[in-house]
């Protein structure tokens, strides 16, 4: 079973993934995500895995993919909540992982 949580808050958009990502549950973020962030010009974006228990590597793809749109607009693409699973994706080689969505505010608000 895959759900999400999306927040808007202090200029960045922290999307909360819960349970497991993969081939079949990717298309439903990435179609949020491509109204959100390309509709409302969004330039910074925090995932956090904390609840996330898997995610294969069609979604890690398209989470790259989320990152390079983002780096080409300028902003920062954080992570959080890193455990497990996610160590041995190679999302990790791409995105910075900060400890929690609060250290990304202050991350990113001092970058900006």
């Amino acid at each position: 079973m895959f759900t999400y949580n999306i927040e808007y808050r202090e200029n960045i958009l922290f999307i909360r993934l819960i349970g497991n990502l993969n081939k079949n549950s990717i298309s439903i973020i990435d179609n949020e995500l491509e109204n959100i962030i390309c509709k409302l010009g969004i330039y910074n974006i925090v995932f956090n895995f904390e609840e996330l228990n898997e995610i294969d590597l069609v979604a890690t793809n398209s989470l790259i993919n989320w990152y390079n749109l983002i780096k080409n607009r300028k902003g920062v693409s954080l992570v959080c909540g890193v455990h497990g699973c996610i160590k041995k994706s190679n999302l990790l080689n791409y995105m910075n992982e900060i400890s929690n969505e609060l250290s990304a505010i202050r991350v990113i608000n001092w970058n900006n």
